[in-house]
């Protein structure tokens, strides 16, 4: 009913949703005021559709999330991402953000790349990073406190220059003995 709400959608050869993207005009009007940065997580479990729910949001001048928008996805590939990017650049109205941040997904970098190129600034979400961290160094390494205390230091600080980063990075992995650690 508004013409100002965007949205897209594909079907397979069933006639079954595979991707539907939508917008909403406070959404639009909302990233062309606080979307330099936008956070894409495409980490919600597959509901009783078989979808992921793909929100992209940002944050306002309160420090609140807002929703630029949204999406649903089958398949979390390349392909799948390639397409919700492409709609939100043009439900935005081609304007591009100047940073997005995502999780590790290999399709989700590659879409990335594809769509946004050098327009914008690829980041990697701490948090997603973090959270895999047990899985990485192993859990028991993970419940030694100081490590932790140690590793965050490093990791959450954001002043740290990339040498310094470098340098306190390597003393923790050598003195934890994780220098053979893939």
């Amino acid at each position: 009913m508004s013409p100002s709400f965007y949205f897209d959608f594909d079907v397979d050869d069933q006639s079954r949703i595979t991707k539907l993207f939508w917008a909403d005009p406070i959404s639009i009007k909302n990233y062309a005021l606080f979307g330099d940065v936008v956070s894409i997580d495409a980490t919600y479990n597959f509901n009783q559709y078989k979808m992921v729910f793909v929100p992209f949001t940002g944050v306002d001048n309160h420090k609140g999330c807002v929703t630029f928008a949204a999406g649903l996805i089958r398949n979390k590939n390349a392909e799948s991402f390639w397409w919700l990017f492409q709609n939100f650049v043009t439900a935005m109205g081609d304007r591009y953000p100047i940073t997005i941040i995502t999780d590790q997904c290999r399709g989700i970098k590659k879409a990335v790349k594809g769509v946004f190129g050098d327009k914008t600034r690829h980041r990697l979400c701490m948090w997603h990073i973090m959270k895999k961290l047990p899985d990485k160094v192993g859990p028991s390494i993970c419940q030694d406190t100081t490590f932790l205390k140690e590793i965050n230091s490093v990791v959450w600080d954001v002043e740290i220059t990339p040498e310094d980063f470098e340098s306190k990075w390597n003393s923790i992995i050598s003195s934890y003995e994780l220098c053979d650690n893939k």
